[in-house]
């Protein structure tokens, strides 16, 4: 006679339906996750690439702009002392031959695109300081701007102009990493921080800091010239100028 069943013993659950992943389904699931997670990474690594191009290829586009400008009114954009002749209530430059001081150098993209030569719409006005896309063109990587500038002191190119690729409201602040910048040096130029077309300097945000983009503590108007500390990881270390003249 078989014994009775307590009634308060609960039943056992049956286990269809709830078996777990077999090793073929979990290794699966890994494969899927480990491939996500390689796309992920390899598709910051190609929007990296694409905003280190457009660096060039805005270089190109504003040096192109400012070289016709010339051509068609014999100055310089910002610095043309009858723009408001071309361009009826719009502000004059100093007409020296020199884009002078954060004034001119701003006024320089509302010249460029009244004169239709440079994408974008420019206030025109420095204000409370830089802003980018409002009134200064704007770069690829975060708060980062292009500004126009003349040099006196640099010991082997004095009273140039050069294109600059800066960062924050108004300063000297880096861009790009030290790899960054050595990519874009050799692509374009000689791969050397203080030489040629190209030059490079750790930013202001580092300047008590030695091996900070180059290597020592002197930037890119000292002499002898700086080399590129191409050991150097820290983020956004270097900011770039790219000469206008030779």
């Amino acid at each position: 006679m078989n014994p009775k069943k307590n009634k308060n013993t609960p039943p056992v659950p049956s286990r269809k339906g709830i078996n777990g992943f077999t090793l073929v389904e979990l290794s699966i699931v890994i494969v899927i996750v480990g491939l996500l997670v390689a796309g992920v990474v390899a598709g910051r690594g190609v929007v990296h690439t694409a905003k280190l191009q457009k660096v060039i290829s805005d270089i190109d586009k504003i040096k192109l702009a400012i070289n016709n400008f010339n051509l068609q009114y014999n100055a310089f954009p910002g610095d043309l002392a009858n723009a408001s002749a071309y361009w009826s209530g719009e502000l004059n430059g100093d007409g020296d031959r020199i884009i002078t001081g954060s004034g001119e150098a701003v006024l320089l993209w509302r010249h460029l695109e009244l004169a239709k030569l440079y994408p974008g719409t420019y206030t025109g006005v420095w204000g409370s300081g830089i802003q980018p896309g409002i009134n200064a063109a704007a770069a690829p990587f975060p708060r980062s701007w292009y500004n126009i500038w003349r040099h006196v002191t640099l010991y082997d190119r004095p009273n140039r102009h050069s294109i600059n690729l800066n960062s924050g409201t108004g300063t000297w602040n880096g861009v790009v990493s030290t790899t960054d910048a050595v990519n874009i040096d050799r692509k374009v130029d000689d791969g050397l921080a203080s030489k040629g077309m190209i030059y490079t300097a750790k930013g202001n945000n580092y300047n008590i800091v030695n091996n900070v983009c180059t290597l020592g503590v002197n930037n890119f108007s000292s002499n002898p010239p700086i080399n590129y500390n191409t050991g150097d990881t820290t983020p956004a270390a270097c900011w770039m100028l790219f000469f206008l003249e030779k």
